[in-house]
């Protein structure tokens, strides 16, 4: 009886093990579900040519009238930047930065909520024109009065925006840190 309870234990935790393994793949995937959460196949596994294509069109989606297509357009620009940072320079070559700006103004709170996170990821490439976008003041905004997720996200837009020297005296007078202490202090 001892012994078929040993082994019984075993071969459960061989068999966590092995479902553990099976579990692991490549970046994009969920591994509790097993199935990727990315929208677009990884970038890394693509030509080039592909990319750029998938590219412009999720522009032309963020530039569309569905507010549903905007967040998803803007959350996967956002996952291509954090896949693969050399994709950043490609996205805001392609006018990315114009239309998640107005995503950030007028769009839904998810589709603000996703902006700023597609932002914050293109923020190494491009702190300048993202604030020439005028897209400080709905960040700003965002963090006063977004959901959860969209404050997060626009505190995570300042942090990365504010790396850039140039750009602190700017985020300053946008009124950007007394949201910013805020949702710090929130959590």
């Amino acid at each position: 009886r001892d012994w078929h309870s040993l082994a019984s234990g075993r071969a459960a935790a061989k068999s966590r093990r092995a479902r553990r393994r099976s579990l692991r793949a490549a970046p994009g995937t969920d591994r509790r579900a097993g199935r990727s959460t990315s929208l677009l196949p990884c970038p890394r596994q693509r030509a080039p040519a592909m990319v750029a294509n998938d590219i412009e069109a999720l522009v032309a989606r963020l530039r569309g009238p569905g507010a549903g297509d905007q967040a998803v357009a803007a959350i996967t620009l956002a996952q291509l930047a954090c896949d693969n940072a050399s994709l950043c320079a490609p996205i805001v070559a392609a006018g990315a930065l114009q239309p998640l700006a107005e995503v950030l103004r007028s769009g839904s709170e998810v589709g603000k909520a996703c902006a700023a996170a597609a932002i914050a990821r293109l923020a190494c490439v491009a702190g300048l024109p993202i604030v020439a976008t005028g897209a400080l003041p709905p960040i700003v905004e965002l963090m006063r009065a977004g959901t959860d997720n969209g404050e997060t996200n626009g505190a995570w837009a300042i942090g990365q925006l504010a790396r850039f020297a140039s750009l602190r005296a700017l985020i300053v007078a946008a009124g950007a840190l007394p949201p910013l202490v805020e949702v710090l202090r929130s959590g």
